[in-house]
């Protein structure tokens, strides 16, 4: 059969189409694990080699299977880390079913139940989160038992006799983030580890005495197109989508997230289980 070259270039086209959702389909349940060394200044001797898991952005909700989750949760546990850090959005959020979709964060809040950490796991609230209904987030992650949720608060991590803080800021693009009442009562010598929902906001947080931010929402892009990149990202991780990034002595690294919105897909950026292992000494 010979084609035209208009025949034959709309065939190329439909094809890289169909293969791209093919892709971006399978994508959505596979766990893409990444390692990250970071050396933080002010850790302590007796903290160097923290382990510390992040997973972000979840969005549980009835199409999303609660076994992509539990996968994570597994991995996770394989890790065998020090510190979880769970970096918002559990649910997602509809316009016309604000009260629903919060639900949805129990299921969730049960199977992360599974999580464990030798110093404890650690959650902040996501836009969406808000979005829904922050509250009944607040009351399902709380009911877990394991996960301590921080909005606008820090708690101390000792070990051997050394201290470090963990800070959990509130969604900064529901404008409820108020650093001055997360960092009150810290020591300004003492090493900071703080995790807030947009990762944009660490040009507000890099000016008080933070070592690193851990965020997500931005997924990565979710959809990512060769050479063009990602189509779309969301107020708050425009300047520091994805990835990590050091800002002077400041550190911060955003997740790509587990689940996704709007579409049911990701394109060339899969779901992400973050691995960090701190060390006490000077950046290089």
């Amino acid at each position: 059969m010979k084609l035209t070259r208009r025949e034959f270039i709309e065939l190329g086209a439909g094809t890289v189409v169909a293969g791209s959702i093919a892709r971006g389909l399978y994508e959505t349940h596979e766990l893409d694990i990444t390692r990250h060394d970071i050396r933080l200044k002010r850790l302590p001797e007796a903290m160097h080699n923290l382990r510390v898991a992040q997973l972000s952005d979840i969005h549980f909700y009835p199409n999303h299977p609660a076994g992509h989750v539990a996968r994570a949760v597994a991995a996770v546990n394989r890790e065998r880390p020090d510190l979880v850090l769970l970096t918002g959005d559990f649910v997602t959020s509809a316009y016309h079913q604000r009260e629903q979709r919060a639900q949805h964060a129990w299921p969730c809040a049960e199977i992360l139940r599974g999580l464990r950490a030798t110093m404890g796991i650690f959650a902040v609230l996501g836009n969406h989160d808000h979005h829904s209904d922050a509250d009944v987030v607040s009351a399902a992650l709380r009911s877990s038992g394991n996960i301590r949720l921080l909005r606008n608060e820090s708690v101390p991590l000792t070990r051997g006799g050394s201290r470090i803080w963990m800070a959990g800021l509130d969604s900064a693009s529901a404008h409820a983030a108020n650093v001055h009442a997360t960092l009150k009562g810290i020591p300004v010598t003492d090493c900071v580890l703080a995790a807030v929902h947009e990762p944009d906001f660490a040009d507000v947080l890099r000016q008080f005495p933070v070592d690193m931010q851990f965020s997500g929402h931005s997924h990565g892009g979710q959809i990512v197109f060769p050479v063009v990149g990602a189509l779309y990202y969301p107020w708050g991780a425009h300047k520091y989508p994805r990835g990590y990034y050091r800002l002077g002595e400041y550190q911060l690294y955003t997740n790509r997230g587990l689940g996704e919105i709007v579409l049911p897909m990701r394109l060339m950026c899969p779901p992400e289980l973050s691995i960090f292992t701190l060390k006490s000494g000077t950046l290089a």
